[in-house]
Order: C-alpha cells, then sequence, then structure tokens
C-alpha cells in the first residue's frame, strides 16, 4: 500500500513496503532479496512513516497508528488515530514543538498533530 526507502547504518538500502495483508516487508533495494517480514495486525496496512532509522509508524486499518521496532519486529506503542484509517503518515519539524508526526485519515478525516517525545 506504500513504501519507502531506507539507508540504513548497515550500508543496505532497504525498500519498506506496507501491505494489505497486514504485514510490514523489508527488501534489499538493490537485489529484491527480502530480508524481513514483521506481522503487525490482521488488518490492512497503509501510511508508512520511517523514524530515526529504527522504528516505524504504520496506519492501520483498525483505526491505530502502530510504532513498531524494526530490530524486533515489535509493536511499542499504539495511538488510536482517526475515524477512519489512517493512510498518509509523514515526519516534520515544528517550529514550537520540534520532531513530530503528521497523519491524515481518508476522505474528509482530521488532520493530526502528533508531538513524539523521546
Amino acid at each position: 500500500m506504500s513504501i519507502i526507502i531506507n539507508n540504513n547504518k548497515n550500508e543496505i538500502s532497504e525498500l519498506i513496503e506496507s501491505s494489505e495483508d497486514g504485514n510490514i516487508r523489508i527488501w534489499d533495494f538493490h537485489n529484491g532479496n527480502l530480508l524481513k517480514k514483521i506481522n503487525i495486525t490482521k488488518n490492512r496496512l497503509y501510511g508508512i512513516c520511517l523514524w530515526n532509522n529504527e522504528y516505524l509508524f504504520v496506519g492501520c486499518g483498525d483505526n491505530y497508528i502502530k510504532l513498531v521496532d524494526l530490530n524486533s519486529g515489535n509493536i511499542i506503542k499504539e495511538l488510536k488515530s482517526h475515524k477512519i484509517y489512517c493512510i498518509t503518515i509523514k515526519k516534520l519539524i515544528h517550529p514550537f514543538f520540534g520532531e513530530c508526526l503528521v497523519s491524515k485519515g481518508l476522505f474528509n478525516d482530521q488532520i493530526i498533530l502528533w508531538t513524539i517525545k523521546n
């Protein structure tokens, strides 16, 4: 459903994808080998956002945004987000709040600004 490229610290360019079967798949961008598959939920996955090369925010069909540790595959946190599933998630730098996450639900659903504390 969504893809991003991660140039991680191991010098491997990774393609990270969310899918409608509830899995995150991480591929070696250059040779196409599957590096890791992480099962998140039984629901569809939509928007994804890489956070500091180690974590991934995932918009899920159960109306939650899940924070996933890419190394362990564990869900660290769940954020109740939108009335309808979250389709877009982006990281931004806010002049007052610093690093934030912005998410958008389907159709005319609201846009949410999340402040992220380390």
